[in-house]
């Protein structure tokens, strides 16, 4: 207690890094995480180390582009593992659930210059079963969250995949190379799943988002 104590008092230090609003009804971890965004590093880097002080790994907890606290998310994901033991076994079902049940967003490739300004959170894109390789990532991240799998968004080369903690390392997904892939020439997208890319991508990392 007095270790959370004394992080609440840096935190209400540092407000200028944090928004005013935080609400700390409920487990401390989760409030502090779903600040974690897209738009601010600081805010992420900095909420990922009280995180870390306080319980563990960031990569387990939900954030704004990845609510794996929502109720749709969790209820999905216990369909998808029910039955299942492991973290591998459970996170073969989540990624090829992801791989076969989302397909490729073409017309917003093709006709939004701006597309990787807009990228839609897990929710958005379990609702309208479209995405681009982010909101694919963002997907997968928040199923295997939910099932209690740390899950990382990662990139490079203008994509973006998945880092998924089974039986203590981190292991590649691609769960929009698993989907199918683009024809060029009729600007569709061919859905072919291709179990391979649960655990491989085809381009080279260049970096991971800290939410």
């Amino acid at each position: 207690m007095k270790k959370v104590s004394f992080l609440l008092i840096i935190i209400v230090i540092l407000l200028g890094v944090l928004p005013t609003t935080i609400n700390f009804v409920g487990p401390f971890t989760s409030k502090i995480s779903v600040v974690r965004s897209d738009i601010s590093p600081y805010r992420n880097a900095f909420a990922n180390t009280l995180i870390e002080m306080v319980e563990g790994s960031p990569y387990l907890l939900p954030s704004q582009p990845i609510p794996s606290e929502d109720q749709q998310i969790i209820k999905l994901a216990n369909e998808l593992t029910a039955g299942l033991y492991s973290n591998l076994e459970k996170s073969k079902a989540i990624f090829t659930w992801v791989a076969q049940n989302i397909t490729y967003d073409v017309e917003t490739f093709y006709s939004n210059k701006n597309f990787y300004l807009e990228h839609p959170d897990a929710i958005e894109v379990l609702n309208s079963k479209l995405a681009m390789c982010m909101g694919y990532s963002r997907l997968n991240a928040a199923l295997h969250r939910a099932a209690g799998i740390e899950a990382k968004v990662v990139f490079g080369e203008g994509h973006a995949w998945n880092e998924i903690k089974i039986n203590g390392k981190w292991q590649t997904q691609d769960t929009t190379y698993a989907a199918g892939f683009l024809n060029e020439v009729s600007q569709t997208f061919i859905k072919q799943y291709m179990s391979l890319y649960f655990s491989k991508t085809d381009v080279m990392k260049e970096g991971e988002y800290d939410w």
